[in-house]
């Protein structure tokens, strides 16, 4: 067998001729399947799950607010409800501020069961994906976990079952089958199997638009739905019949491209995790850089989530006192916007840049975003000001989108950073540990996203009385930090040399 670097080496002479244009479906020449067969590409799974999990996520919080407000006898409306928002007495006042408090409390719980376990079963099932199949282990029970969460859902929705009792070990179920977390990183890690260095991070960048994609859709349809429909059962209905869909696409049309001639134990394999960020060829130097990636690319996961994790309370509290409607259509553009214009970004600023001034790029484009969020209740336009801060096409007054009304975005390129270093990470490490790779950040992930709630929440709740929006102002600060530590690691790859946009220079 191959050392790892001759490998490696041998994908660069076959691929070094490769464009970042080259077609998303043609077959990779590394790929040992059957040319026969038709191979089913990953990009449309990729939207469909997101679409049918963030369908649940876009939901969950708004019922939580709905349960609460029903406990304190607070009116919500399914329609625009500033007027019953902005202009009340102070009894009614403080019970809204006791019901947003009270839903951030039965969402931290929920993220706790759901993530706590996520945490545990995404790094086994990806590290038991390198030493088998991708589809069949970190792709297929993962859909089936999502399929498992949504009539969990809809049990406790319809039915108007105990929170305690039901609601969250059925919660804990399906996070212990990873919900959809297992089947991103089994997704990333088979693009990264199929893709030569030099196109890499591009096409990462162009899952991760998929991603956008999906989370986009899901937010404006299930907003849109709760404002026509008045139900929340109906979006979780659908959301059901997505996993239905991604479980049969994901068993029956897609290929396994993982072929493993050795079969280790699954001990050993567990070992590998410790030994992931060892050099691959006794160069201390690629460890450490390892290391700085990944800790930069877990922090900026933790200030983007931590911006998403308060958002949606934050928009619904006053002065925005947000409609279902207007809630889905801001979600959607954030997502459906940075996601797209991000990958787009990547694919020009590489013509001149190297990633680590397009990471640069994206992350003052988040510290931006956050920074006018918090300070939005103090502008005279508090709805221009937050359309400002993700870009939209939006009719302010209708609260209906509209193509002539464009408006532009500070937050539009904050996702570039988030592909860059995923794809910097891909291309320290080995080809049989690219399951590893991203299914130990998904792990990491589902812990950060379980600190997110623990902290954000915690924070906005602390906060929520004289200034609710300090909550992005500290996401703000972490990106700041990650800023100073990609900078440092572009200031060595200049002192090294690798000045290159290629990124198989990094080999």
């Amino acid at each position: 067998m191959a050392a790892p670097k001759d490998e490696t080496q041998a994908i660069n002479r076959v691929s070094g001729d490769c464009s970042e244009t080259r077609p998303l479906l043609e077959k990779h020449e590394n790929d040992n399947r059957s040319p026969s067969r038709w191979r089913a590409p990953m990009e449309p799974l990729t939207v469909l799950v997101l679409l049918a999990g963030c369908f649940q996520d876009s939901v969950y919080e708004q019922y939580f607010y709905y349960y609460q407000c029903k406990r304190y006898n607070v009116t919500f409306s399914f329609g625009s409800n500033a007027s019953k928002c902005e202009n009340t007495t102070i009894p009614v006042r403080e019970n809204q501020i006791t019901a947003q408090a009270q839903a951030a409390r039965m969402a931290l719980y929920h993220n706790v069961a759901l993530y706590s376990t996520v945490c545990i079963s995404s790094i086994l099932l990806g590290v038991w994906s390198d030493r088998s199949r991708r589809r069949k282990i970190a792709i297929v029970p993962s859909v089936f976990a999502g399929m498992v969460k949504a009539t969990v859902y809809l049990l406790f929705i319809s039915l108007d079952l105990p929170f305690y009792t039901f609601f969250l070990p059925g919660i804990v179920l399906s996070g212990s089958l990873c919900y959809y977390f297992s089947a991103l990183a089994g997704m990333y890690a088979y693009m990264a199997d199929i893709t030569s260095p030099s196109q890499r991070t591009f096409r990462l960048a162009v899952l991760y638009m998929c991603e956008g994609l999906g989370a986009g859709a899901a937010a404006f349809l299930s907003g849109y739905w709760l404002d026509r429909q008045r139900s929340f059962t109906n979006p979780i209905w659908l959301s059901l019949g997505l996993f239905g869909f991604c479980f049969i696409y994901s068993a029956f049309l897609v290929q396994d491209n993982s072929h493993v001639e050795e079969k280790p134990s699954f001990c050993a394999h567990l070992r590998k995790v410790g030994g992931l960020f060892k050099a691959r060829s006794g160069s201390d130097d690629k460890r450490w850089r390892l290391w700085c990636y990944y800790i930069g690319h877990l922090l900026d996961i933790f200030s983007q989530g931590g911006f998403s994790v308060i958002a949606i309370l934050y928009m619904m509290n006053s002065p925005f006192c947000w409609d279902p409607t207007s809630v889905g259509t801001f979600s959607a553009s954030m997502n459906v916007g940075t996601t797209v214009f991000s990958a787009a970004g990547i694919r020009f600023f590489r013509r001149w840049m190297d990633d680590h001034w397009i990471a640069q790029i994206g992350m003052a484009s988040h510290v931006l975003g956050c920074v006018f969020m918090a300070f939005a209740p103090y502008f005279p336009n508090t709805r221009t000001i937050l359309y400002f801060v993700c870009g939209s096409c939006y009719d302010y007054e209708t609260c209906y989108a509209s193509p002539f009304s464009p408006v532009p975005c500070v937050m539009i390129l904050n996702k570039m950073q988030i592909s860059v270093l995923r794809g910097r990470m891909s291309l320290l490490v080995d080809r049989d540990q690219q399951g590893l790779i991203f299914a130990l950040s998904s792990c990491v992930a589902g812990f950060l996203i379980l600190l997110q709630s623990v902290v954000f929440l915690s924070v906005y709740r602390a906060t929520l009385h004289w200034f609710p929006g300090f909550g992005f102002i500290l996401a703000a600060a972490l990106d700041v930090l990650v800023a100073a530590m990609v900078a440092f690691l572009h200031c060595h790859s200049r002192a090294s040399g690798e000045t290159s946009v290629n990124e198989s220079k990094i080999n």
